[in-house]
């Protein structure tokens, strides 16, 4: 089944499920919970679109000199990380925490 969208629709957006009260959650659920929350801007619409651009990025730097791969990483990693300001924000801008990092 395929869903449309029109130009005043707004695209489903995947929801963690709800964590049950008095029980604890497993690392999987914390993961997908933060996943969900985080957002990483127009590139990474999508639950964990970071975290696996992160690790194709990191996975294609596997044989390069571990200077530019740092530097790629932390380039690449920073970027998804400082947010823009927001309206309400008392200090300037946001930082969002991907799930994966170097």
């Amino acid at each position: 089944m395929t869903t449309t969208c029109t130009s005043l629709e707004q695209p489903a957006r995947h929801k963690a499920p709800p964590p049950v009260p008095g029980a604890m959650e497993t690392l999987g659920e914390v993961s997908e919970r933060l996943a969900v929350q985080a957002d990483f801007g127009p590139d990474f619409p999508e639950p964990m679109d970071f975290e696996l651009a992160f690790t194709k990025l990191y996975q294609s730097l596997e044989n390069a000199d571990p200077t530019e791969r740092e530097l790629k990483l932390l380039r690449f990693q920073f970027e998804g990380m400082l947010q823009d300001v927001q309206d309400g924000d008392l200090l300037a801008g946001r930082t969002r925490y991907p799930l994966v990092g170097f």
